[in-house]
């Protein structure tokens, strides 16, 4: 696992690297490395893919809802002035 992780640390970085240069071709190959790293470290950690996921998805999932939280409904003005408003678009 160890060997697994300074692996992936290492693709991770020339990852950041090729975006940082702005070299679309090696940034999808670093990628893929990545990601098949990744993959790697899942299996060997017992974590199913699907969990990931679904990890994914709830997020997703949530960021949608903020967002149409923080939307107006077309109530009057004073309503409005205290709706709740999600300022952040970080995912938890």
């Amino acid at each position: 696992m160890q060997r697994l992780s300074t692996d992936f640390g290492r693709h991770a970085a020339a990852c950041v690297a090729a975006c940082i240069m702005h070299d679309a071709p090696e940034l999808a190959e670093r990628s893929a490395v990545v990601l098949h790293d990744l993959f790697g470290m899942w299996a060997r950690a017992g974590i199913d893919e699907a969990e990931v996921w679904e990890e994914i998805s709830k997020r997703l999932r949530l960021g949608d809802l903020m967002f149409e939280l923080s939307q107006p409904s077309g109530r009057s003005i004073e309503r409005r002035r205290r709706q709740w408003n999600v300022t952040s678009t970080k995912l938890p």
